[in-house]
């Protein structure tokens, strides 16, 4: 996936001024891959040299319940590169649903600053009542069932209850931060192989 700058997209809500293009893939709401639940995602990653100043690289899994909208269904952020954070570092979260029908965020963890030369190794672990996300085969966190009610027990668990789609992802802006129009043509993400084993 790659990022460029393009006149002839408006990138204002009024249509006006050049903008930019970048890419992305997901299994689609017939390809869940997580169809019987629980698993391992793995994905061979380079991520781009611009992360946290324009680029947004992503690799999460969202909720496929039919019928469903988000967040009830859950979503599961292996790896994002927020401006928050910093050049070439992710960060793994979770989302889902309050009881009374609003967004709860739990971060899972945070990883070190990565080489944006260089493949790793995202993988993440999702069993009942428990995710986890791993960065270069090193445990940057876990989230528990349980860890979850203890820190708010309004917030519900849909991890155990619903199907999950896969999503690879390279969005500019927002979260990635302010776009560096100098630095930002040609940006990469770059997905080796991609595998989940259940």
């Amino acid at each position: 996936m790659t990022a460029h700058k393009d006149a002839s997209t408006p990138c204002s809500y009024d249509g006006t001024g050049a903008g930019y293009t970048a890419g992305g893939m997901n299994t689609g709401s017939d390809g869940v891959l997580f169809k019987s639940k629980f698993g391992t995602f793995e994905t061979r990653m380079r991520i781009s040299c611009d992360a946290g100043t324009g680029v947004w690289n992503t690799a999460w899994a969202s909720g496929a319940e039919p019928g469903m909208s988000w967040p009830a269904d859950g979503e599961i952020d292996w790896i994002e590169t927020l401006k928050d954070l910093g050049a070439d570092r992710g960060a793994s979260t979770l989302h889902g649903q309050t009881g009374s029908g609003g967004h709860w965020q739990k971060n899972v963890g945070t990883g070190p600053v990565m080489d944006c030369q260089s493949y790793h190794l995202i993988r993440g672990e999702w069993a009942f009542g428990k995710i986890s996300t791993y960065y270069d085969n090193i445990l940057i966190g876990t989230v528990t069932r349980e860890q979850l009610a203890a820190s708010n027990p309004t917030w519900m668990w849909p991890f155990d209850s619903y199907p999950e789609r896969l999503i690879l992802e390279m969005s500019l802006g927002s979260w990635g931060g302010t776009i560096n129009d100098a630095t930002i043509d040609g940006q990469t993400q770059v997905h080796d192989w991609v595998r989940v084993i259940q």
